[in-house]
This record gives C-alpha cells, structure tokens and sequence, in this order.
C-alpha cells in the first residue's frame, strides 16, 4: 500500500514535493512507496521520482515529462496513455505494466526490462532503450523511429509494420524476432544477431547489416536496395524474390549462401 503521508506531499505539486524529498528523503537508497495509488491524470511533470514503487498504480493519462524515475519500480502498474517524454528511467523495472499507448519520445529507457508489458502503440521515437530487456513482446507497429536499441534484447518478439527507421540496433539479439513488413530503411544492425529472424517484405534500404548473422532468416520479397551486407552470414537464408540491387556482398557472400527454394 501506498505511504499516505508521502501521496499528501505530491499531491500539493512538485515543487512542493521535490523540496520536501530534499530535506526528508535525503538518504541514499530510500524508496518512497506510492504502491497502488491512483495518480491517474496526474502532472509530475519535472518530479524527482528516483526508485520510487508504483507497483500496481494507476498513473494512465499522467504527465510524466522529464521526470527523474531511475529504477523505479512498476510492476503490473498502468500507464496507459502517459506522457514520459525526456523522462529518465534507467534500470526501471516495467514488467507486466500496461504501457499502450504511453509516449517515451526520447526517455532513456536504458537498462529497463519490459518483460510481459503491453507495449500495444507506444511511441519510442529518439528513445534510448540500449540494453533493455523487450524479449518475447508483441511490438507490432510500434514507433521506434531514430531510436538508440543498442544491445537491446528483443529475441522472439513480434516487430512486424514497427518503424524502426534510423534506429541504432548494434550489438542487439533479433534472434527469432518478426520484422514482416517492418521499415528498416537506413537502421544500423552491425553485428546484430538475426538468425532465424522473419524479415518477409522488410523496408530496409541502406540499412547496415555489416557482419550481422542472418543464419536460417526469412528474406523473401525483402527490399535491401542500397543495404551494406559484407561479411554477413547468410547461411541457409530464404532470399526468394529479394531486392539486392547495389548491396555490398563482397567475398563473404559464396555459393552455399545463394537463395534456397521454399518447401
């Protein structure tokens, strides 16, 4: 349950909260518990939340711009249609929380582990989201346009019709993910773990696929016009009907690696 003492300071405004956490939550380490509290609606606008628990809280429709929430706590919370835009949250744990519809344009999101949220629309435009944990997540036509997805963890998820325009995905594990009729168009995936990946009518020129491994991917009807492929590992790939007019294949790219046949 929520400390009601804590929920009565910020409920008189954040200027009036974030002078009294100065002076009553100055220890290290403390963690006001705002578990199950209805904040929906609410402006925290510029709040300095650090490890706060909103386990199990409503704060759908909150103004959370700019809000300092690193490894905040919102287990199963609901945050359906908040606003978190330059807001910080590194290390936050989102895990089972309803995150449809929330605006996360350029947050920092790193470190964070999304496991079993509802991400249904969310909006990741610039958003750093380098290292988080978004495995076996539904990611359908969600917005990742210019975003930083380096080291990220998105192995089984479904990224099909997601923007992913422009996006920084070096180091990330796609391993098995779906990207059918996903834009990948000018996205950097060096060294990127594919492998098994669905990437059917992907959108993806220029894209930078340099060293990636694309072991068993499905290519088939996949526009890579422009896209830089040395040194990837196309081993046992489905390239039926592919696009590869000016992509960069060099040497890497030997007989075995032709396109197969579909059973």
């Amino acid at each position: 349950m929520a400390n009601i003492d804590l929920l009565m300071v910020l409920q008189r405004g954040v200027d009036a909260w974030n002078e009294w956490r100065q002076t009553h939550l100055a220890k290290p380490g403390a963690k006001p518990d705002f578990s199950g509290a209805n904040l929906a609606g609410f402006n925290l606008r510029g709040a300095d939340l650090r490890r706060a628990i909103f386990k199990d809280a409503n704060l759908s429709h909150a103004n959370l711009d700019g809000v300092n929430l690193n490894d905040a706590d919102f287990r199963d919370a609901r945050l359906s249609q908040a606003t978190l835009q330059n807001a910080t949250l590194q290390s936050a744990d989102l895990k089972r929380a309803d995150l449809s519809w929330a605006n996360f344009q350029a947050a920092d999101l790193s470190r964070c582990s999304f496991l079993e949220a509802n991400l249904a629309h969310a909006r990741f435009t610039g958003a750093n989201l380098m290292q988080a944990d978004l495995r076996r997540l539904n990611l359908q036509a969600v917005d990742f346009h210019g975003a930083s997805l380096r080291k990220a963890n998105f192995s089984h998820s479904n990224l099909a019709l997601a923007d992913l325009r422009q996006t920084d995905c070096r180091g990330a594990n796609f391993k098995q993910a779906k990207f059918c009729g996903a834009d990948l168009s000018r996205a950097n995936l060096g060294g990127t773990n594919l492998r098994g990946g669905d990437l059917r009518r992907v959108y993806a020129h220029f894209i930078n696929l340099r060293g990636s491994i694309l072991r068993e991917a499905d290519l088939t009807e996949a526009d890579f016009e422009g896209a830089e492929m040395s040194n990837t590992d196309l081993i046992d790939a489905i390239l039926e009907g592919t696009n590869l007019t000016h992509v960069n294949l060099d040497e890497s790219f030997k007989p075995q690696r032709q396109p197969l046949a579909k059973a």
